[in-house]
């Protein structure tokens, strides 16, 4: 029961309309108000003193309390506007037959006015400010004339316990419905604020999408080019040594012969390892193996262990540090970084008669790893441009020119950056990387 009876006192909300549930709140204060007021006020009329008229005004104020109660189930109903209406035109009609019985517009209850004119821009609209004002403006100077005639009865202005209570309830009504306006303004502004930040923050991601597709489309066509370049030279040249293999078959020259087979084996095996690489940056961020606590220390001398024969056939030295840490990552794809740096640092390293490559880290404000070599060195001017798809510094280097791209797409996957410093040709390279630490990155 009594939670049926707060309820009747709670204002409606309208779920799909954000202003008539505040044009609700304020009128339900309202409502709230002059339900409590104006018995209040009645009784400050009989307590004040000798009021002129006193049976007349106690029942105007009665008749209003009743149409508050109307007027309330009208708001309930959903028809806020209307309730507001409603109200509104009570109020302005009970204050001016008050002030018609009393015989003065210098009693208190003139105040009244003032609040339907704030109530007219809150509940109603910003127009009805301008038509309550002038209505109320007029009312006044239409009582004005009638008590300067002498056309009301005589006033009786000592009346201080019916002013005070009247004052009290106008100020209070006024001052909520105030604190309520401001409230909404402020909270309003908040929302306009926090829908600021959501615009730039996704207007940040969609220029990072946008630079992320512009990256892509000029991958897609490196791509393009090195698919159509790369895969067609081969099957040019096998195709080509195919015919010099049969005529020379056909004139029993074996040594050719066998130059034909090689050169058709050394095509076929670059056409190989290219399209294995392709396969393989594809995979990067598609095919994940189960995370899990990497040592890579004990991670680098496995990379150096695949690369065995290549390192041994080119007398490199590689130096590992005894400071690796654990990281939580792709044990497979970590390895890769390793072996693909490795593998680049010995293919750039020149005509260097003392090669060294050293795998270490340094601890900054996060943990740096670095593969550093005494190569041929990097131009500062290519060193973002060598972390892309296909990029060769040197056209007839070996390789494909996919290496550092998958090393960067593996590095990303694991949440971390990858960037290559150099002095310039001839003083070699030291390529750094981050890998997070957080398990769920």
């Amino acid at each position: 029961m009594t939670t049926l009876f707060m309820q009747w006192f709670r204002p409606p909300v309208f779920k799909d309309d954000e202003d008539k549930t505040r044009s609700a709140l304020l009128l339900n204060v309202v409502l709230n108000t002059f339900i409590i007021a104006l018995p209040v006020v009645s009784l400050g009329s009989i307590l004040g003193g000798n009021l002129p008229r006193l049976a007349t005004i106690l029942t105007i104020i009665a008749c209003a309390w009743v149409l508050v109660f109307g007027i309330r189930f009208i708001m309930l109903a959903g028809h806020v506007a209307l309730a507001g209406i409603g109200l509104i035109t009570v109020i302005f009609t009970a204050v001016t037959l008050t002030l018609y019985n009393v015989g003065s517009i210098r009693a208190p209850a003139t105040s009244f006015y003032i609040l339907t004119i704030v109530m007219s821009g809150l509940i109603i609209s910003r127009r009805a400010i301008l038509w309550m004002a002038g209505i109320s403006t007029i009312t006044v100077i239409m009582l004005l004339l009638a008590e300067t005639n002498g056309l009301l009865p005589p006033p009786n202005l000592t009346i201080t316990l019916t002013q005070g209570t009247t004052f009290a309830v106008v100020f209070a009504i006024i001052s909520v419905l105030l604190y309520l306006a401001v409230k909404n303004i402020d909270e309003a502004l908040a929302r306009a604020r926090q829908e600021l930040a959501e615009r730039q923050r996704v207007e940040k991601e969609r220029e990072k999408y946008i630079e992320k597709l512009d990256k892509q489309s000029a991958e897609l066509e490196r791509f393009t080019y090195t698919i159509s370049h790369d895969l067609k030279s081969p099957v040019i040249t096998i195709k080509g040594f195919l015919g010099m293999l049969k005529k020379d078959i056909q004139d029993n020259n074996q040594n050719k012969v066998d130059v034909d087979l090689k050169r058709i084996s050394d095509a076929a095996e670059k056409m190989g390892t290219l399209l294995s690489e392709l396969l393989e940056l594809s995979r990067i961020g598609r095919v994940i193996n189960p995370a899990e606590e990497v040592d890579l220390g004990i991670l680098a001398h496995e990379a150096i262990g695949n690369l065995d024969f290549l390192i041994r056939s080119k007398k490199v030295k590689i130096c590992v540090a005894s400071n690796l840490p654990v990281v939580y990552g792709d044990h497979v794809r970590l390895r890769e970084v390793y072996e693909n740096l490795i593998d680049n640092s010995i293919k750039y390293m020149g005509g260097q008669t003392s090669p060294l490559i050293e795998i270490g880290a340094r601890r900054e404000k996060e943990v740096i790893l670095f593969v550093k070599d005494n190569g041929t060195g990097i131009n500062p001017i290519y060193h973002e441009k060598i972390f892309g798809l296909f990029e060769k510094l040197d056209a007839k280097s070996e390789g494909t020119g996919i290496g550092l791209a998958l090393v960067k797409r593996i590095i990303e996957t694991h949440s971390g950056r990858v960037w290559v410093e150099s002095d310039g040709l001839g003083k070699g390279s030291t390529f750094f990387f981050t890998i997070s630490s957080n398990k769920d990155a």
